[in-house]
């Protein structure tokens, strides 16, 4: 799958998700998107340290142009959830501290809907239980200034 997405134009959102829609790529996956839409921004943010609000809109244009409209809103929502989990696992590298989840939060609002939002912050918190080896402690969204924005983040642990 990686070596498919990378033979393509990284900045042509439409190219990139189309290989989530070949059939043979299809047939690897069991016929589910959600995998290869979640890891797609992957390849968009390496080369974009800290892109994530234009990432939402790589997203979009990817899957609205790649697949037919029934199967475009989960690509878009797994790879908004792909970029938030980008997102947690880059803050690792500016130093942990400098990304945190208020900040995350913040950034995730951008998605274009309370629901992407949502899921945003599941992906990052899907990246945190990975690396932790725990559950998400909700406690960590007390942090959030915004109502809005506390309350995804403590919601979407329960999106995944």
């Amino acid at each position: 799958l990686s070596s498919s997405i990378w033979t393509h134009d990284i900045d042509d959102p439409a190219q990139i998700m189309s290989v989530c829609a070949v059939p043979h790529i299809q047939e690897q996956m069991r016929g589910n998107v959600k995998i290869c839409s979640t890891m797609a921004p992957v390849n968009y943010l390496a080369h974009r340290l800290g892109g994530y609000v234009e990432a939402f809109e790589w997203c979009k244009k990817g899957c609205w142009s790649s697949f037919p409209s029934e199967q475009a809103a989960d690509c878009e929502t797994h790879c908004v959830k792909g970029t938030g989990r980008y997102m947690y696992g880059e803050s690792g590298h500016l130093g942990g501290d400098l990304i945190t989840w208020a900040y995350i939060g913040r950034t995730c609002s951008k998605a274009s809907t309370s629901d992407l939002l949502t899921y945003c912050m599941s992906g990052a918190q899907g990246l945190y239980r990975h690396n932790m080896g725990e559950a998400f402690d909700a406690e960590l969204c007390s942090g959030i200034d915004d109502p809005h924005i506390a309350d995804a983040c403590r919601k979407a642990d329960f999106a995944m």
